[in-house]
């Protein structure tokens, strides 16, 4: 077997993704194993847990170490105009 290698993480986007279900501790996590092996370029485009918009300071979110350039962005619904 060959030597396992971690790699890295770039260019991940998530777009309209709502968990809902029983109340209960879920984290998105998000950390790179080292300066070489990071993860960067990451965006959630109206991502919500529970009901609530997943964004910086979100109870739902950790970011760990070797993280850089994540985003959050919430668009809001359109209202029919009368």
């Amino acid at each position: 077997m060959h030597n396992k290698v971690p790699g890295y993480v770039s260019n991940v986007h998530f777009r309209k993704l709502s968990l809902s279900g029983k109340p209960g501790p879920y984290l998105v996590q998000i950390s790179g194993a080292d300066e070489k092996h990071d993860v960067r370029d990451v965006s959630f485009q109206n991502v919500e847990i529970l009901g609530s918009t997943l964004g910086n300071g979100s109870e739902h979110l950790e970011l760990g170490q070797h993280v850089t350039d994540v985003q959050f962005e919430t668009q809001s619904k359109s209202k029919p105009s009368n």
